[in-house]
């Protein structure tokens, strides 16, 4: 049983290049030095079809990483969830809600671009409907 839960946020602003992956590198490895169990990241600018290969490129044995889809047309999207492995034995199963809400454990990771009130609005009732669906 864990008595404790360390949950942490972070707007990574891409990772999508091979330059940038080792943002993701230093992020896990400030994860580790501060116990961190889950951190959500946001403006992964990359989506779960390219899960597999971030996951094997980082070869973490303490964290796994679950992307949302992205949204295609928009720098800036797609949210990510790191989870440290003692809690996957909870893990059933990703909802992808959309490009900037992604659900795991319950925990939610969620992105709303500061400058985009129809995106926010948008948001808002997928959420809405996300909660409603699962009561």
């Amino acid at each position: 049983m864990f008595l404790e839960i360390h949950i942490a946020a972070h707007n990574i602003d891409g990772i999508a290049s091979v330059p940038s992956i080792q943002k993701l590198h230093n992020l896990l490895e400030f994860g580790k030095e501060n116990n961190i169990d889950i951190m959500a990241i946001s403006e992964t600018n990359t989506d779960y079809r390219q899960e597999y290969f971030i996951n094997q490129d980082i070869k973490s044995k303490v964290y796994l990483i679950i992307f949302s889809e992205r949204d295609q047309k928009t720098k800036g999207s797609g949210t990510a969830l790191v989870i440290y492995n003692k809690w996957m034995k909870h893990y059933y199963s990703v909802v992808r809600i959309s490009p900037y809400i992604l659900r795991e454990i319950w925990v939610w990771s969620i992105y709303a671009a500061p400058n985009n009130q129809n995106m926010r609005k948008n948001l808002i009732d997928e959420l809405i409907i996300a909660i409603e669906g699962h009561n």
